[in-house]
């Protein structure tokens, strides 16, 4: 008999390792207390084959998700810029504020791109000018346009 089990981690635990890790540990460690609580499973054949299908399906998914990112930011900076009129009172100031909505409409309009609020990032704007947006296109892509806002009723 073997002193050591071959597991599959079910949960991130933070003394045996991130979900879907396959590790050896004793005997006593995974019966007694482990698979009790749900921590891991023992690791046959078939379920290594099911972990290493869905580890081959979330590979496929990166890769796909990475190309979309890829061509999202080829078409938003063709688009380089955005322009919203806004009508302003004394000092230049604008009534309101530019809101995310808004953005993402003008986005639609010339790129047919459907984007999420949460993905794009306006500083404060309470005065007419030039600034510059930061939109989020994955974990580590981010993507830059040029905002202007124009003054409508002059």
């Amino acid at each position: 008999m073997s002193k050591k089990v071959k597991v599959i981690v079910k949960k991130d635990y933070l003394n045996i390792g991130k979900k879907n890790t396959i590790i050896h540990l004793s005997r006593g460690y995974v019966f007694n207390y482990l698979l009790p609580e749900g921590i891991v499973e023992v690791a046959t054949s078939n379920k290594l084959k099911h972990l290493s299908m869905f580890n081959l399906i979330k590979e496929e998914k990166v890769k796909e998700s990475e190309i979309k990112s890829i061509n999202l930011h080829k078409n938003l900076t063709l688009l380089k810029k955005i322009t919203l009129s806004k009508k302003i009172g004394e000092n230049n100031l604008i009534f309101g504020s530019v809101n995310e909505k808004e953005v993402l409409n003008q986005i639609n309009k010339y790129t047919n791109i459907f984007l999420e609020k949460k993905q794009i990032k306006i500083p404060e704007i309470k005065k007419i000018g030039i600034f510059n947006i930061e939109i989020n296109l994955s974990n580590d892509k981010l993507c830059y346009l040029q905002l202007n806002i124009h003054p409508s009723n002059i």
